[in-house]
C-alpha cells in the first residue's frame, strides 16, 4: 500500500517570475562604469576610444553644467596629459563659471549659451562656428533636458559629424513608446 500523500497548506502559492532584462550583458554594457557620468557613460566611452586608438580628439559638450556633475566629459578632458579638446556649452551663469574655472587652464573652450532650435544664431551649429569648433568631432554629448533630439537634428542637418553621440533620454518611459517633443 502505498503511503499517504503529505499534506501541504491549503494556500496557493503565487510567485511572479522576474522580467528578464532586454539589455545583453555582452555589449558595450559590460563596460559601464561611473565615475562622473551618471549610467555608465565613462566606461563605456573609455572602451569605445581605447578601439579607435590615440590621437587628438575633440568633444562637444552642451548642457556641460559645471563640468563634474553627472559629466559625460569630464574623465576624457580633465586628466593630466589629456589628448582631448572640448567645446562645452552650459546656458546657467553660475555652472558655466565653475566650468570655465576648471577647463579654460586646460585648453577648453566654455561658451555660455542658451542653445535654441527656432533661433539661427543660437543654433548649435551657428555657436560651434563662432567658436572655431571643427566640422568632424570625436564625441557630441547632449544633455539639456527637453530638447535634446532637435539639438542633434540642426547638428547632423549642417553637415557637421560625430564618431560617436551621448545623448539624454528619459528611461522612465517604456522601450515601446516613440516620442519626440515639440520643437521649442
Amino acid at each position: 500500500m502505498c503511503p499517504p500523500p503529505q499534506t501541504r497548506n491549503a494556500t496557493a502559492e503565487i510567485k511572479k517570475a522576474p522580467l528578464p532584462s532586454r539589455r545583453r550583458k555582452d555589449g558595450l554594457i559590460r563596460f559601464a562604469k561611473d565615475n562622473t557620468s551618471q549610467g555608465g557613460e565613462d566606461g563605456i566611452l573609455q572602451a569605445i576610444y581605447d578601439c579607435l586608438g590615440d590621437g587628438p580628439r575633440t568633444v562637444v559638450d552642451v548642457g556641460a553644467w559645471d563640468g563634474v556633475h553627472l559629466s559625460n566629459t569630464h574623465s576624457l578632458l580633465v586628466p593630466d596629459a589629456s589628448t582631448w579638446r572640448g567645446f562645452l556649452i552650459e546656458a546657467d551663469a553660475s555652472k558655466c563659471e565653475k566650468l570655465r574655472a576648471l577647463h579654460e587652464p586646460l585648453g577648453n573652450v566654455c561658451v555660455e549659451a542658451f542653445v535654441s532650435c527656432e533661433d539661427d544664431a543660437r543654433k548649435l551649429p551657428a555657436i560651434l562656428g563662432k567658436h572655431s569648433c571643427p566640422w568632424s568631432v570625436d564625441l557630441l554629448s547632449i544633455d539639456v533636458d527637453g530638447v535634446d533630439y532637435w539639438l542633434w537634428r540642426d547638428f547632423l542637418e549642417s553637415g557637421r559629424a560625430a564618431k560617436v553621440v551621448v545623448i539624454e533620454f528619459n528611461p522612465s518611459m517604456p522601450d515601446d513608446l516613440h516620442y519626440v517633443p515639440p520643437r521649442a
